[in-house]
């Protein structure tokens, strides 16, 4: 459609310009004829149709150039079009996806979920890991304790459905007196066997647990979040690609 509009555009505007226009010789009814005006008329004619075909060849020849531009013009948007989307299904189809949550929100809990610290997000693939990755500012404040603090994976329904990464903050001192420690930490935990779908990763804290030795340790105030940003962060790899 473009190269016909096109091509009629080019010839109506050459002809209504008046390129091609032989000059004729007029006779009336009645009047002696000059044979060479005759002849002028005829060969006038004759040129002005064979200036009409070169007209005519010079638009074909402007209209294919024209057509043959357009057409490299469609061919290049194509082929942008194709790349594009070449890359729109690649990172679609990319084997590493990240999720993540920051803030600065402060949470002055000892055993419990810590607000803010939830994170959904979406495992495309079966035969893949979770990798989750947990940077906060947290605090024990006891003379002989520590806080615990868990990595938990919850299904959409709020079910824990692996165990738990956990690591723990002691502090501990022989005279009785209380410690106050802030420690940025990061805890970073790879999750395997768990079926496409959607889950959360949530931070859990706890005062009260029994430490590799055995002994029950309970009573510490736990202090998250004070004084920086946390990151919580879930990123979809393949097996054997923690890093």
């Amino acid at each position: 459609m473009k190269k016909t509009v096109l091509t009629l555009s080019l010839m109506a505007t050459t002809l209504l310009a008046g390129d091609v226009n032989p000059s004729l010789t007029s006779f009336s009814a009645g009047t002696r004829v000059n044979v060479n005006d005759v002849n002028g008329n005829f060969n006038s004619l004759k040129q002005g149709i064979l200036d009409l075909q070169e007209t005519v060849k010079s638009l074909q020849t402007t209209v294919e150039s024209q057509n043959t531009k357009i057409s490299t013009l469609e061919s290049e948007n194509s082929s942008k079009d194709l790349e594009i989307a070449n890359l729109k299904t690649e990172l679609e189809n990319s084997k590493s996806r990240v999720f993540y949550t920051t803030g600065h929100k402060y949470e002055d809990k000892d055993v419990g979920y810590i607000d803010e610290r939830t994170l959904p997000f979406v495992k495309k693939e079966d035969n893949s890991k979770i990798k989750v990755t947990y940077t906060d500012t947290i605090r024990v404040h006891t003379n002989d304790g520590a806080c615990g603090y868990q990595l938990h994976i919850l299904d959409k329904w709020g079910q824990m459905v692996k165990d738990k990464k956990e690591f723990f903050l002691y502090t501990y001192v022989t005279d009785g007196t209380k410690q106050n420690h802030h420690r940025v930490s990061t805890l970073i935990g790879a999750f395997e066997n768990l079926e496409a779908g959607e889950y959360q990763a949530k931070v859990y804290v706890t005062n009260e647990f029994t430490d590799l030795d055995g002994d029950y340790r309970s009573g510490a105030d736990c202090f998250t979040g004070y004084g920086t940003h946390f990151l919580l962060q879930a990123e979809e790899i393949q097996k054997g690609e923690i890093n």
